[in-house]
């Protein structure tokens, strides 16, 4: 009777830590860790995919087959659904989808997708381009953006193959290859499987993504942040669909169901060329990985706030004044130098500030009084906002820059005895039009032109008035540049500006002026630095 009270009694103690071990240690069952989470993580987890109705610029021939090829593509994909596309609201212009998330997130209201895609296609002079953008549901940020240009008669078979060409880029923009389906204890299934590449053996990386870097204007995803969550060997793969067991783990439970893989497809350089840390001179990559001082090479990201640049320049000077008893004056400078400073400061990429400051010295023959030669300051000073019209879906492409500005226009001269010339102030508020287009392949040299019409002009004169007076200002510029490297520009402008007045009396001057006209022409050459 004492044996079996004994037996009771440990078996009473012995159960529970049984049952702890067999939880423990048995079943490796694995419970949620809400540790291995972020907000970026959760909405970035792609599972269905909706379109935007495509559009384009010739009544839909190319947008019906653009937005047939995607949703083909989206339901060949074993990746994705293909959500429903009903949006509430009218439709909105891509462009302002890629710079307004709020916009994408009130068309996509009542959707249950997690991403949406949209295409526009564009035919011009130089051919057809076709833009494909993939948004996010959740906060309407852009994810990717492609865009390629076709030749200017393509035909829908090649309009369908570059949809097909942009949506593959577009996916491999999504900051991982596929996810987790589910997990029991050890083992995982896997939303990938012989049609991406995937091996019995191989060893993928399980990550969960925790910060995002975008592009400052254009918004796309640059790159993401990953925390490394564990390893996952692959034991069975079939076309869709693999099967792995976890081989490391950060900690228990930290991979789970929608838990991201990334390393399907590794970075391949070519071989070395012997041994490389004593290759010979002759090598493609020299510069940058071998002699005295090799040194790290990094990539040149595109400008993208705005540009600086500075111009010398040689020009000719004339300035004309008319009066009533002694007839027309008129002094010239057939040579004299010039500075230009100027500034632009992009916005976004439609929405552009300007900012200019010129000096020059002249000196003019005083052809009605003394001295004979009279020294002349010439400065001007412009301030203009304005919107960039892009052809071509490329910033750094042919565009249009339509701007509205204040500028200010003054001439310093020597006074003379009896007074020759005024020193005068010009300004006044102008309509900007400014147009740039490539005129190689490679994009390296540019041309264009740019006008001021200006909508008031204003005019004030020292030491003596010449009376109320009638004002008009005209400016035009020839321009060019030179594409040294993402960086770095050369260039080249001829500048035309004429001030002409007419003056209708009640002045101080005691031999009244009737006009007056200041005409300038102005070689310039320089260097822009883009940031």
């Amino acid at each position: 009777m004492k044996f079996i009270f004994v037996a009771f009694i440990a078996f009473s103690l012995l159960c529970p830590l049984f049952s702890y071990a067999q939880e423990s240690f048995g079943n490796l069952k694995v419970k949620s860790s809400a540790l291995y989470q972020s907000t970026l993580d959760s909405q970035m987890t792609i599972k269905k995919i909706s379109i935007l109705p495509a559009n384009d610029n010739v009544g839909g021939i190319y947008a019906r087959p653009a937005e047939e090829q995607i949703t083909q593509l989206i339901n060949s994909d074993h990746r994705f659904q293909l959500g429903e596309n009903q949006y509430a609201g009218s439709m909105i212009s891509l462009d302002d989808l890629e710079t307004n998330p709020q916009q994408v997130q009130d068309l996509a209201k009542g959707i249950s997708s997690d991403a949406i895609m949209a295409c526009r296609i564009t035919k011009g002079p130089d051919g057809i381009q076709v833009h494909l953008s993939l948004f996010l549901k959740a906060d309407g940020q852009l994810i990717a953006r492609e865009v390629i240009k076709e030749k200017p008669t393509a035909s829908i078979v090649n309009i369908r193959s570059a949809i097909k060409d942009l949506f593959s880029k577009v996916i491999k923009q999504i900051p991982y290859d596929g996810l987790v389906l589910s997990r029991n204890n050890s083992l995982v299934t896997i939303n990938l499987g012989k049609e991406n590449g995937l091996q019995v053996g191989q060893t993928l990386t399980a990550v969960l993504l925790i910060k995002a870097t975008r592009h400052p204007k254009l918004h796309f995803l640059i790159s993401t942040d990953k925390d490394v969550l564990g390893k996952i060997k692959l034991q069975k793969v079939d076309d869709a669909i693999s099967f792995g067991q976890i081989i490391t783990e950060k900690e228990f439970g930290a991979i789970q169901k929608d838990t991201k893989i990334s390393g399907v497809e590794f970075v391949q350089y070519e071989a070395p060329l012997g041994d490389s840390f004593n290759a010979p001179k002759s090598a493609p990559d020299k510069k940058i990985s071998f002699g005295d001082n090799p040194q790290e090479w990094r990539p040149s990201q595109p400008p993208s706030f705005g540009k600086v640049g500075a111009q010398l320049g040689i020009g000719q000077a004339r300035n004309n004044t008319t009066l009533q008893s002694a007839g027309a004056l008129n002094g010239r400078d057939s040579l004299y130098p010039s500075v230009k400073l100027y500034a632009e400061l992009w916005l976004t990429s439609e929405w552009i500030f300007d900012f200019e400051m010129k000096q020059g010295i002249m000196s003019f023959n005083n052809p009605g009084g003394s001295p004979s030669k009279l020294s002349g300051n010439e400065s001007a000073y412009l301030l203009s906002f304005g919107y960039n019209f892009m052809v071509q879906d490329d910033f750094f492409g042919p565009s249009i820059l339509v701007s509205l500005g204040f500028a200010n226009y003054k001439l310093d001269v020597d006074s003379s005895s009896p007074l020759t010339f005024n020193s005068t102030s010009y300004n006044g508020m102008f309509l900007g039009l400014k147009g740039t287009m490539p005129v190689t392949d490679d994009k390296k040299w540019n041309l264009g032109a740019s006008l001021k019409y200006f909508i008031t002009s204003k005019l004030s004169e020292s030491p003596q008035s010449s009376g109320s007076s009638s004002n008009t200002i005209t400016q035009f510029s020839i321009l060019g540049f030179y594409q040294k490297n993402t960086k770095l520009r050369f260039t080249g402008s001829l500048d035309f500006s004429l001030f002409s007045s007419r003056f209708g009396g009640g002045g101080s001057r005691p031999d009244p002026a009737t006009d007056a006209s200041q005409k300038y022409t102005t070689l310039l050459g320089g260097i822009e630095y883009l940031f």
